[in-house]
């Protein structure tokens, strides 16, 4: 069922309202999501999607990227985790979009996924509809920072990150060596100007 915020916008905690059945354990996800189901075999979330494109938000990150999941007993009180990691990049210059890519032709970064609290550590498995690459799109202004909303995976064949000018050329740095990308966790990329192109 979706829940609503009642109260304690912008604070670290927040009073929500909604309707749910009488149960011994309560699961909640962050964002809402209609596709969403809960497993009873394996207390597990379906029908989840990290998405593939993602709004650019200058100094933070699209707040619809980023999945949470909470568990509690008591019906009252849910501590929501971060069930995501961040790449931070700061392009110098304008663009239209920004796109990681894994190297890894199976090394997904998005897509439709299972989301798991397990022992207090949330993690993410993607089932369907994979992408090695997630989009940042929108207005992306120079000496600014953003962040993409990335699971917690390892990219053992390296990756890319490409950033699109407003006049549509695209200047792309490649990292060759394996990168891991945590829960809870910024990795800054740096700064990226149009000399960096590689």
């Amino acid at each position: 069922n979706q829940f609503t915020l009642k109260n304690g916008a912008g604070t670290k905690s927040a009073t929500f309202q909604g309707n749910a059945a009488t149960a011994a354990k309560y699961t909640a996800v962050y964002p809402y999501q209609s596709e969403a189901s809960y497993d009873t075999s394996n207390g597990n979330v379906t029908g989840i999607t990290l998405k593939a494109t993602q709004n650019a938000t200058a100094n933070s990150f699209d707040k619809e990227a980023a999945l949470m999941i909470a568990e509690g007993g008591d019906g009252n009180t849910l501590n929501f985790k971060n069930a995501v990691g961040y790449v931070k990049v700061k392009p110098r210059f304008a663009c239209s979009k920004i796109v990681l890519q894994a190297a890894g032709a199976s090394e997904y970064l998005a897509g439709m996924c299972t989301l798991s609290y397990g022992d207090g550590m949330p993690s993410i498995a993607f089932t369907s509809d994979q992408s090695t690459s997630i989009t940042l799109s929108g207005t992306i202004t120079a000496n600014t920072a953003y962040y993409i909303a990335v699971p917690a995976v390892t990219l053992s064949a390296g990756w890319s990150i490409s950033f699109t000018d407003t006049t549509g050329d695209v200047y792309t740095r490649t990292g060759s060596k394996e990168i891991e990308f945590k829960r809870n966790t910024i990795i800054n990329l740096g700064e990226f100007s149009r000399t960096d192109n590689k």
